[in-house]
């Protein structure tokens, strides 16, 4: 299967990246400027640039977080959902 890659220059933590992609440019400039601003958030205002590894661990870690809470979200509204639609074809019978 051959995807059509597009490179997009992005700003992450005042580093240029040009990331080569099938997502869409729109996409991929969403991801890096969340990930930009959760480096910000974690980074210490005195932070050095020895420091963005750690940064970049603990913005990753965030973002896995969030992102985990938000899987366990849906599969909780998947359930209650399927469960009244359960609830409705008994009823019906």
């Amino acid at each position: 299967m051959v995807t059509d890659q597009k490179n997009c220059k992005v700003n992450i933590f005042d580093t240029s990246y040009v990331l080569a992609s099938a997502q869409s440019e729109e996409l991929i400039k969403q991801s890096a400027a969340l990930v930009d601003e959760v480096m910000h958030e974690v980074a210490p205002s005195n932070h050095s640039a020895s420091d963005v590894r750690q940064i970049a661990v603990l913005a990753a870690l965030r973002l896995a977080c969030r992102l985990i809470l938000l899987e366990k979200e849906m599969q909780e509204k998947e359930r209650n959902l399927l469960a009244r639609i359960d609830k409705e074809f008994t009823h019906k019978r």
